[in-house]
């Protein structure tokens, strides 16, 4: 699933977007990844979006 983004696997990991959008994720990030560190991922782009 892509939920409308482009998400295409680099070397390293992976580059998901969309216009205006670009995120990079290691593959090792992903295997060590949790909920809560999903979470802080979210209040970080909250708080963008409120500047």
């Amino acid at each position: 699933m892509s939920y409308g983004f482009e998400v295409k696997q680099t070397g390293q990991g992976y580059h998901v977007a969309k216009p205006g959008f670009d995120l990079m994720i290691s593959r090792e990030y992903l295997q060590a990844v949790d909920y809560t560190e999903l979470r802080k991922i979210e209040l970080v782009m909250r708080d963008l979006m409120k500047e």
